[in-house]
């Protein structure tokens, strides 16, 4: 009987780490989830599957990405997160093969430890995928001997990429525990021949660091010169952690009067540190400035303009300094615009001039997602799709974006580049998501009266500029009193027109305080 209430406590505590992985998801950073799902398309087709497949570790990646598509739904994406993590945790604690509460308290270690890494908003959900399915193989393989478990690592290379070093490891402990040290030289010698080979053959367009690395890990893989070494950490605890717990439980069974209470206490312990050390450095894991930008990126997608206003409030009275960047500023402008308070309330929050209006172009794939969305609502749409298209292009593993296309889709639309827009639209029809929107968009395509009468596009179309002329930053003012007199009807064009004057002018005013200062100085 107490075994069974044991047995039945351990699982009810694997679900509470469901639920609060799924919280954790869901209402605290959900910014995370429509992050990963904006920067890939996932494309339900045989030549994105072969695409994917012809690297290494591109079966695991390819998996994921089929997974993150179901973050287009949060609440969907929270729950595929907390399945995985507990997942990772049952797999773990299969993996220790003991049934102590030692055992299960390290089961919780490598799940937390995940959490804590995934705070990188790089890090792929194909790291995971490919933990999981190395652990799975491992225990599926572990009854059939080392013959098995050898010729097991060899094609999970190709599955799952270097990250097979969990199963080949875990396979060689137990080798090793049987005495059978030539098949645990043996198994290390050919996992090794193998990644050279692979590598040598088909990969040889990768460098070693990458190919080591792995490819699909981290999204900054390709544009890295090293390991990241936070990844690996979590790998090695993975394939050492039978030997911790093989070595906590001798030292609780030194002596057997206590081993019963020291086994239990030590399993609470291990189960509450790790998630205790996660919750007290939640912020160091979790850059506090980079998701409040990555959730206001959230709340622009949603057009939660009135949200963006109360998060920029909250975030000014707690001092963080992304409020005070050019990105995260053009975010609450946007907002001010939007809910038609630009001009009263533009000097309430912090200020850097017209870069926090609209921020000229960076080659990264965060800094031009608020001014692609900016220039949308002037109307000013070559812009736009401009934005639109190096932002995408700018995502540092070369996938594309299932909302940059669908915006460039739109923008193509609006200037009746039917044959541009059916392209996109294309390809969006082979996603899940985005599926239904690219059908009925492809019912608009050369029916002018029907775009007329949509109510975005056909207001997008009567707003934007004339003719076409060269974009050119540094003469954004004088764009904006272009468009304001080409259309006096677009009012957000004028607030911002007014806007720039206002920043323009204060802008001046400190640079000449500046110079005065720095004269009297002298």
């Amino acid at each position: 009987m107490n075994t069974s209430k044991k047995y039945y406590l351990k699982y009810v505590l694997t679900l509470l780490l469901g639920l609060g992985t799924f919280f954790f998801w869901w209402k605290l950073h959900p910014e995370a989830l429509s992050w990963h799902e904006q920067n890939q398309l996932f494309l339900c087709s045989t030549d994105y599957l072969l695409e994917r497949i012809v690297v290494p570790g591109g079966w695991a990646d390819w998996l994921s990405e089929a997974i993150v598509q179901f973050f287009y739904q949060l609440t969907a994406g929270a729950a595929l997160m907390a399945l995985l993590v507990m997942a990772l945790q049952l797999a773990t604690y299969k993996v220790i093969s003991t049934n102590s509460c030692i055992a299960f308290g390290l089961s919780f270690w490598p799940p937390v430890l995940l959490l804590a890494i995934m705070g990188d908003e790089n890090v792929m959900l194909s790291y995971t995928i490919a933990l999981l399915l190395s652990l799975i193989t491992y225990l599926g393989c572990r009854r059939g001997g080392s013959v098995l478990q050898m010729f097991a690592s060899l094609p999970l290379y190709w599955l799952v990429g270097p990250l097979f070093g969990v199963q080949v490891v875990l396979a060689v402990i137990d080798a090793l525990r049987s005495r059978k040290t030539l098949v645990a030289v043996t198994m290390l010698l050919a996992a090794v021949a193998w990644v050279y080979a692979c590598r040598t053959l088909w990969a040889d367009q990768y460098p070693w660091s990458t190919v080591l690395a792995g490819i699909s890990y981290h999204r900054l893989t390709l544009m890295m010169c090293e390991i990241p070494a936070e990844l690996y950490g979590l790998a090695l605890l993975l394939a050492i952690i039978p030997l911790l717990a093989t070595g906590l439980e001798r030292l609780g069974c030194i002596n057997r009067l206590w081993a019963g209470p020291f086994t239990s206490l030590l399993g609470i312990l291990l189960t509450l540190i790790p998630v205790g050390g996660f919750v007290l450095g939640h912020d160091k894991c979790y850059n506090p400035n980079v998701y409040a930008q990555l959730h206001q990126h959230l709340l622009i997608r949603k057009s939660d303009w009135l949200g963006i206003i109360e998060q920029a409030e909250k975030n000014l009275q707690n001092q963080l300094e992304v409020v005070k960047t050019p990105l995260y500023i053009n975010g609450v402008n946007l907002a001010l615009a939007q809910r038609g308070q630009l001009n009263n309330r533009l000097l309430n929050f912090p200020q850097c001039g017209m870069k926090g209006l609209i921020m000229p172009r960076v080659r990264d794939n965060m800094s031009n997602v608020t001014s692609m969305e900016t220039f949308w609502h002037l109307s000013m749409i070559n812009e736009s799709m401009r934005y639109a298209f190096d932002t995408q292009e700018s995502i540092p593993n070369c996938r594309k974006s299932g909302r940059y296309l669908q915006r460039m889709a739109e923008c193509q639309i609006v200037n009746g580049n039917y044959e541009a827009a059916s392209k996109y639209i294309g390809l969006l029809k082979q996603t899940l998501f985005y599926r239904s929107w690219a059908e009925i968009a492809e019912t608009y395509l050369y029916n002018e009266e029907k775009i007329a009468n949509y109510p975005e596009w056909g207001v997008r179309r009567d707003m934007r500029f004339k003719e076409d002329f060269l974009y050119y930053y540094p003469e954004m003012t004088k764009m904006l009193a272009k468009l304001v007199n080409e259309n006096s009807a677009n009012a957000m064009a004028y607030n911002y027109f007014m806007a720039a004057f206002v920043l323009g002018k204060q802008e001046a005013s400190t640079h000449i305080d500046a110079t005065t200062s720095a004269t009297s100085t002298r």
